[in-house]
């Protein structure tokens, strides 16, 4: 019996088509499997403690689509919020809290989003006709910023 040589080219083939491997489901991972990151980024379960609740409040309770992009937004009566963003490729979603003072809100993203953290954005809010406009207070997030300039209308 013979014994067989390995050949040292075999072993940079199978490296190189793993290496492909890896490369190609890096960049098909997002698009092909969005809800993976949805799964792993859940909002909070509930609101801080400093946030009350609003029971009945003419905001919460509704989902409101931005003018913008079509970008629906949720604002729940415990104080949490939701903004899912539409895409082609794939859906991102914003979370985290709000407090209402007066006619004044203000947003706190949820660190997990990894957009804005820790950035108040606050708005004035008006409710006119069953459209919702926001006007910029104070924000330092570029991005919370263009979407929330724009009006709201209710789904």
């Amino acid at each position: 019996m013979a014994k067989r040589k390995k050949k040292k080219g075999n072993v940079f083939a199978w490296i190189i088509i793993i290496l492909a491997l890896v490369v190609i489901g890096y960049f098909l991972y997002p698009r092909v499997y969005p809800g993976i990151k949805n799964f792993f980024t859940k909002p909070p379960a509930e609101a801080p403690s400093d946030v009350h609740v609003l029971e009945n409040h003419p905001l919460t309770g509704f989902t409101w689509v931005s003018d913008l992009d079509g970008a629906m937004m949720e604002l729940k009566s415990n104080g949490s919020f939701t903004v899912d963003f539409p895409g082609v490729d794939d859906r991102r979603k914003i979370f985290g809290h709000f407090k209402m003072d007066g006619e004044r809100i203000i947003f706190v993203n949820h660190p997990s989003t990894a957009i804005c953290v820790g950035e108040e954005g606050v708005y004035k809010y008006e409710l006119k006709d069953g459209n919702l406009n926001f006007e910029i207070i104070s924000d330092g997030c570029k991005h919370r910023r263009e979407h929330m300039e724009m009006g709201w209308f209710k789904l």
